[in-house]
């Protein structure tokens, strides 16, 4: 069975093989310099994009809630629930089509 890719996966989020490294890269700088320019810190960021394309998920492609926590790679549909409840004010079962 082939794993669908998603732009959440760990891999998307590694550096790549071929980038050059830079020796002169400080987190704490990057991390400040991101607050900066989105407004908020990256791991927040980061969630709120993950839930935004688990909200797109769950409208169209009328999978269940737990197929799409698993997409998500949550370890458990409740820490999905919570999370989406946290980001979006209601749960995610609200956003999956009426049928």
């Amino acid at each position: 069975m082939k794993t669908r890719f998603h732009p959440f996966s760990p891999c998307a989020l590694s550096k790549s093989p071929t980038s050059p490294k830079r020796q002169d890269f400080h987190f704490s700088t990057s991390v400040v310099s991101f607050r900066k320019k989105a407004a908020t810190a990256p791991k927040e960021y980061l969630m709120r994009e993950r839930m935004r394309y688990a909200r797109k998920i769950l409208q169209t492609e009328g999978l269940r809630v737990g197929e799409v926590a698993d997409l998500m790679q949550f370890e458990t549909v409740f820490q999905f629930s919570n999370q989406y409840k946290n980001v979006h004010g209601h749960s995610p079962m609200k956003d999956r089509p009426a049928g």
